[in-house]
């Protein structure tokens, strides 16, 4: 998981089945003392039939996700590292 935006939102990995269905990166709001309202990401980032891992920050690029993924469409490798620059939207 990596925390994102001073620790307002964490984003994480999710699956209903880790063993049978596809792993997406996902992202909940701080609120008190715990984090709620948990929404898949898009497209942009989670693929039908990918793998999606390993969320971070590029620490020099605070607005920059990290993760790494198996993307079918990519065809680059078993696992891949992806960047994408991200703004936040309100949950």
């Amino acid at each position: 998981a990596a925390f994102v935006a001073d620790g307002r939102f964490l984003v994480f990995a999710r699956s209903d089945d880790v063993d049978n269905a596809t792993i997406g990166l996902w992202s909940a709001r701080r609120e008190g003392d715990g984090y709620v309202d948990p929404q898949k990401l898009d497209t942009r980032i989670n693929v039908e039939g990918g793998w999606i891992l390993g969320p971070s920050i590029d620490p020099t690029h605070p607005h920059r996700l990290l993760f790494s993924g198996m993307r079918s469409e990519a065809g680059l490798g078993k696992f891949d590292i992806y960047a994408i620059d991200y703004r936040l939207r309100g949950h």
